[in-house]
């Protein structure tokens, strides 16, 4: 449900992002950015205390037994981790996309998910142990690669060949 809600935030930067990178508006798309990311990471905090603290009801969703209930219970804590990373990902996926750097998140996306989070749940689920714990902590983990490298991304962008990039596609 988080996701969809984020994607959508996501999804309405890039187009603001697009309309100030047509006028050439350097400052337009970094303040879009910023009311962006703090929209969403106020949103996604509040989502994921309210998600630690009524784990065993949101549960509920998905099974009425008890033994399953417990489990997410249990691992409250790297759930909550896996879900912020996985959410702030999908935002920070639209940000470049919207500048017209598809390329970048790609390269992103598999660095995060083929360096990051296939080695990193194999050597918690081989070195410390084999729980759902693990998988969720080793997830989180490849997600909070994959967000440092697209925050490289909007952060080292050279905002002027980017509206150029822009302004050329616009031509098309």
């Amino acid at each position: 449900m988080s996701l969809t809600v984020v994607g959508s935030l996501g999804g309405a930067v890039a187009v603001r992002i697009g309309v100030h990178l047509g006028a050439g508006d350097v400052q337009g798309c970094k303040r879009t950015i910023g009311i962006g990311s703090a929209t969403v990471l106020t949103l996604l905090f509040a989502l994921t205390l309210t998600m630690y603290s009524v784990t065993r009801l949101v549960a509920t969703i998905f099974s009425d037994d008890n033994e399953v209930l417990d489990l997410f219970e249990e691992h409250r804590l790297p759930l909550c981790a896996m879900l912020f990373t996985m959410n702030l990902s999908v935002f920070l996926e639209k940000v470049p996309v919207g500048m017209g750097k598809t390329t970048s998140v790609f390269i992103c996306g598999l660095i995060g998910s083929w360096i990051g989070q296939v080695p990193c749940v194999y050597i918690l689920l081989t070195y410390h142990e084999r729980s759902l714990a693990s998988i969720y902590y080793g997830a989180a983990m490849g997600y909070a690669l994959m967000c440092a490298l697209l925050v490289g991304v909007i952060f080292f962008t050279r905002w002027d060949d980017v509206v150029s990039e822009s302004k050329s596609r616009g031509k098309l």
